[in-house]
């Protein structure tokens, strides 16, 4: 588990207090999420309804998913040519030949209704704009797309819950071609300031066959969230042994991925 807290990201403790406002990254087995929500008073039923601002290349994939999923989508799209292109390509999202900066368009088509807000424009900035009309109007969860990676910050200062940079995304990708062994699997956090990491325990590698706190202590900055052995999951707790061969899910943040890693690396 981790907590954002402003500019801050850090790896909690047992004194530490989580407190409002603070974005909570958690580490769970499959099945336990509702269990999770509640301890946030997150409690509402599934989403059902989405509008999409924009309609490029990631709102069409976004609401071909939605659709395979039987969620109402609604897509915003101020070109008509491309609105033309997507009533051929979706099934059952409804298309809207709009403006999604423009308050009438939006109000006209109830976007106060839909339970997420997700904004894909082209340009940053009018995706800010979408976004920040849709959290206006009571939206509860609203999403922008950002090319930006230095913006992300700015989005959640404005209140917007969640913003994603296909830059980061991209960097996941690029970091698996580095081959940066023996990590399975890597995902950026928090503006790259800390990643999730899948990572293999190796024969003969220092955690492997030894009782985590007692015999092996992990980095700063780092916590074990998850071995996975078989079709077994594993909370961790002191005194419990990492196998070789164990598949470990860890929260590290981005100065401390170095040493974790060396943990999980054999002698070559």
């Amino acid at each position: 588990m981790s907590i954002s807290r402003g500019e801050r990201v850090a790896v909690p403790g047992p004194d530490d207090v989580v407190k409002e406002g603070d974005l909570v990254t958690v580490v769970m087995p499959t099945g336990t999420t509702s269990k999770i929500r509640e301890l946030f008073d997150e409690t509402d039923a599934p989403a059902q309804s989405v509008v999409i601002a924009g309609g490029g290349t990631t709102a069409l994939m976004l609401a071909q998913i939605l659709e395979s999923r039987n969620k109402h989508v609604k897509l915003i799209e101020q070109d008509r040519n491309r609105c033309d292109e997507l009533s051929r390509l979706l099934k059952r999202t409804r298309i809207i030949h709009g403006d999604a900066t423009r308050l009438s368009v939006m109000e006209e088509e109830r976007v106060e209704d839909s339970d997420i807000f997700v904004a894909t424009c082209g340009e940053d900035e009018v995706s800010l704009m979408s976004a920040l009309q849709a959290r206006e109007m009571g939206v509860r969860q609203v999403t922008v797309m950002v090319n930006r990676a230095d913006y992300a910050p700015l989005v959640e200062r404005l209140g917007i819950q969640h913003a994603i940079s296909p830059r980061i995304l991209t960097g996941n990708r690029i970091l698996m071609l580095f081959g940066r062994y023996p990590i399975l699997s890597s995902a950026l956090l928090h503006g790259g300031k800390a990643e999730v990491i899948e990572l293999m325990a190796e024969v003969n590698s220092r955690i492997a066959n030894r009782r985590l706190g007692d015999e092996v202590r992990l980095p700063k900055g780092t916590i074990l969230g998850a071995v996975v052995r078989g079709e077994e999951v594993i909370v961790p707790r002191g005194g419990d042994v990492v196998q070789p061969g164990d598949t470990c899910i860890a929260f590290a943040l981005s100065s401390s991925v170095d040493d974790l890693t060396r943990l999980f690396r054999g002698k070559r």
